[in-house]
């Protein structure tokens, strides 16, 4: 799960319209309705996901980008994809995110420093 409800309400409250995709915290213990209770919107088709222009993903690259590996022209320019890719591990992973454009944080490669403490995900 790479966004919390408590994460949602903040950012819907900043004015931003918050997309979830329908069961994507259900491992994690946090059904949809949790979620749609903060403000977000409960998706079902992955073409309103990937319309967003920021996407927030546990596994961000290398066939974990839900439907990069099976249609790769869903990402575009400006596109941001925030979420661990191991880039330094897997380079041919991140090629397809790199060719079409998107922008790409690797939150694994955060400083682990105390500043950055609350965006450590390791």
């Amino acid at each position: 799960m790479a966004l919390v409800p408590g994460a949602v309400a903040a950012l819907v409250k900043a004015g931003m319209e918050v997309v979830v995709q329908a069961g994507a915290g259900e491992a994690a213990g946090l059904p949809d309705a949790l979620f749609a209770e903060k403000g977000a919107k409960i998706a079902s088709n992955p073409g309103e996901i990937h319309a967003a222009d920021v996407l927030f993903q546990v596994r961000a690259a290398g066939g974990q980008l839900e439907g990069a590996s099976e249609e790769p022209g869903r990402l575009r320019s400006g596109q941001v994809v925030i979420g661990m890719c191991d880039p330094l591990g897997q380079p041919q992973a991140v090629v397809p995110v790199a060719e079409s454009g998107a922008t790409l944080f690797a939150l694994e490669l955060l400083p682990r420093i105390t500043r950055a403490q609350s965006m450590d995900v390791l």
